[in-house]
């Protein structure tokens, strides 16, 4: 069974509703329960959600995606299940993927895209995480990382390129597949060259590891 409710287009939704006994809505919400929002559109339940009070600017889309306790977040894009679940506040996001964002609460500005991707923020800002189970490793409050890769991690402000790139050294790049920097200020360019000092380290496979001193 299938219900049809129309709101202002200006101020709220054109709504297609879960008939009667539906336990979720297939494009749910409704103007009235979101009074003080706008131009908010959603193939999930969010809209729905008694808590929302100014929430505006959003699109979500799939199952349980920007949660039910959304408040005043907006301008945020979400799509998969359970993306972005967690949100209350969060603005100007952008997350794709199965459980992508899933933990995040308030945090601004990132880019999340990849099945479980950026699990582990909450309240950071202006990460740029990009692969199936790629995450920000500093975790909740993680500030301008870029993990880019199935399974890459970056701390703060470092950047981790590649398959299993990982940055745990604060300001460090990793760049290739399998490549790690443990240390601050740490550079590894190469397939699988780790590096464990504030130095470059270069791998290339006739020559594995060079770490020359900078």
């Amino acid at each position: 069974n299938i219900t049809l409710d129309i709101a202002d287009p200006t101020n709220g939704w054109a709504i297609l509703g879960g008939g009667a006994g539906a336990t979720t809505s297939i494009i749910g919400g409704s103007a009235g329960a979101n009074a003080t929002g706008t131009k908010n559109f959603g193939i999930s339940e969010f809209i729905n959600s008694s808590t929302v009070t100014s929430a505006d600017q959003n699109v979500a889309v799939g199952f349980a995606s920007m949660g039910i306790n959304v408040s005043t977040a907006s301008r945020n894009v979400v799509v998969g299940y359970e993306a972005g679940e967690s949100m209350t506040t969060a603005l100007d996001n952008v997350l794709v993927g199965f459980d992508a964002g899933a933990g995040i609460t308030d945090g601004g500005e990132n880019t999340i895209i990849g099945s479980n991707a950026g699990e582990t923020i909450t309240i950071g800002d202006k990460n740029t995480i990009i692969g199936s189970g790629a995450v920000a490793s500093s975790g909740a409050n993680s500030l301008g990382a870029v993990a880019i890769g199935r399974s890459a991690s970056a701390t703060t402000k470092s950047v981790a390129v590649g398959t299993g790139a990982t940055v745990t050294g604060a300001t460090g790049t990793a760049i290739g597949e399998a490549t790690s920097v443990t240390a601050a200020n740490g550079i590894a360019i190469g397939q699988g060259c780790a590096v464990s000092g504030p130095v470059l380290g270069l791998a290339s496979a006739l020559n594995p590891i060079q770490t020359p001193t900078l």
